[in-house]
């Protein structure tokens, strides 16, 4: 865990390094994710017991810092630092996978219009993220014959073949709108997840397919990100 939370803050620092003598703006950002799982229908599993449902949408948030880089007066190198806290529902039954991460995207902005007040831009990019946690938050009358004991309400556990890593691309549009006080932002952007986000099973809750392995389930979200540069 250690090496990882360092391994992403050196690809952040070095972002900032290699490109310090044009940097040009800093600040808050934060915003809704909305967030689904792609890949297979979900099947849980707890010692050899399971129930399928499949995904929804659920709401979440994102917060954090970035910086902006001018490559050229058009093409910006914005990396960001967020913590994600990403939802995901099961149809049908309530209950949701709750996930938290620590994200770095590394994005690449085209700015159409540097001089005006109001610039639209397109940008893209890869980021790595950090799994701080998953837990799944069930009502205990659905999943009554895969709990150890007797509960009544809601019921939280840890899924516990959840990658430490994830990897993906973003990609997105948005404007700033530039003031004597600093620069505000808003953008929309869709996260797509390129590896699976689970691993083997292991001992207790886990996300499994029918043969009773690790699915295929990659993270994909919608996010509305406001952001301040000064």
């Amino acid at each position: 865990m250690k090496k990882t939370i360092l391994v992403l803050g050196i690809l952040f620092l070095f972002s900032i390094s290699v490109s310090a003598v044009s940097l040009t703006g800093k600040g808050p950002k934060a915003g809704l994710n909305l967030c689904k799982l792609s890949g297979d229908d979900m099947v849980f599993s707890n010692n050899g017991n399971q129930l399928t449902y499949e995904w929804n949408f659920s709401a979440g948030y994102s917060a954090g810092l970035f910086l902006t880089f001018n490559i050229t007066d058009k093409i910006i190198f914005q990396p960001e630092l967020l913590y994600s806290y990403k939802t995901v529902k099961i149809k049908d039954i309530d209950s949701k996978l709750k996930m938290k991460y620590i994200e770095v995207p590394f994005l690449f902005k085209y700015n159409f219009q540097p001089e005006g007040k109001i610039q639209p831009a397109l940008f893209l990019g890869p980021y790595a993220a950090l799994k701080n946690k998953a837990r799944l938050l069930v009502d205990s009358a659905s999943y009554a014959y895969l709990l150890d004991e007797d509960v009544k309400g809601d019921y939280e556990v840890d899924i516990k073949n959840i990658k430490r890593m994830d990897f993906g691309f973003i990609f997105g549009a948005g404007f700033d709108y530039v003031r004597d006080i600093g620069v505000f932002s808003f953008d929309i952007r869709y996260s797509l997840g390129l590896t699976s986000i689970t691993t083997d099973k292991k001992s207790g809750w886990n996300l499994v397919d029918e043969k009773d392995e690790g699915m295929d389930l990659k993270n994909s979200s919608i996010l509305f990100m406001l952001g301040y540069a000064f």
